[in-house]
């Protein structure tokens, strides 16, 4: 079974197909290295974001991947408030957190 570990990466700051596309890449990455990578990214694709009701859904899912996670791994250089809230909720878990630059991730972790 598959170490399932969920993908911390931006979503809403700048622009949102772009930031799709690359956790989308993220994921085939991790999943090279013999994870099962999870984001809420998934959630979020179809969201109307002026439907409180529909983001506020997609939230919940996201806390439910989340949990069930074994840990998390965070992309990027700058943390965004959502992201330092997802963090925050993981370590609430007392999921491992593991921070991984997107050009090590590209070079190549050690897999598990």
């Amino acid at each position: 079974m598959r170490l399932q570990v969920y993908l911390c990466h931006p979503l809403f700051e700048g622009d949102i197909k772009q930031n799709i596309a690359m956790v989308d890449e993220l994921a085939f990455y991790a999943q090279a290295y013999g994870v099962a990578p999870v984001s809420t990214h998934e959630c979020f694709r179809e969201v109307n974001m002026d439907n409180n009701t529909e983001v506020a859904d997609a939230i919940a899912s996201g806390c439910a991947l989340l949990w069930n996670s074994h840990e998390m791994w965070v992309f990027e250089r700058k943390l965004t408030d959502r992201m330092k809230g997802e963090i925050a909720i993981c370590k609430t878990f007392r999921k491992p957190v593991r921070y991984v630059s997107e050009k090590k991730l590209r070079k190549g972790l050690k897999p598990y």
